[in-house]
């Protein structure tokens, strides 16, 4: 696996993905002294922390959507999906990967204003810029459908 950073490899350990999750509440409940995240956790003094998101949309400050937070339940499944997806994929064959990145490639391409307009919704970005990232992703998709069956090559 090729990754960077302090973490780098946490995810193929045995509990390594939990392990990030807890990490990151635990900041969440130290930032500003405030409780953190997730529905029935924890914060300081056992008060209870923040049980919902929502998504505010910056030019006109209306909410967009709101969410839960997940449940420690709810994340364990999460994790348990995630990490039997990530053994599906490593096992997945290099020309196999390659038609699914480009497939995504395509897909938001073909997606590019509905992608757009959340993304102005959500963030507050203007439409234009919002399409160029877009296609960044797009790129970045194509990059690794063409150059990633190389970049896995066994390099011992």
């Amino acid at each position: 696996m090729r990754t960077s950073g302090p973490d780098a490899g946490a995810v193929a350990r045995p509990g390594g993905i939990r392990r990030l999750v807890r990490d990151y509440r635990g900041q969440l409940d130290n930032r500003d002294g405030r409780a953190g995240s997730g529905a029935g956790a924890r914060g300081h003094e056992g008060t209870k922390a923040v049980s919902e998101f929502k998504v505010v949309n910056p030019a006109t400050n209306l909410i967009e959507r709101e969410f839960t937070a997940a449940t420690d339940a709810e994340i364990e499944q999460m994790l348990e999906r995630s990490a039997r997806a990530y053994q599906f994929w490593r096992t997945t064959a290099k020309d196999e990967r390659t038609k699914v990145l480009r497939r995504v490639a395509e897909l938001y391409k073909e997606r590019i204003d509905d992608l757009a307009a959340l993304i102005t919704r959500e963030m507050g970005k203007p439409t234009r810029e919002a399409k160029g990232e877009i296609l960044l992703v797009v790129s970045i998709y194509r990059y690794y459908a063409e150059q990633g069956p190389a970049l896995l090559e066994d390099t011992s």
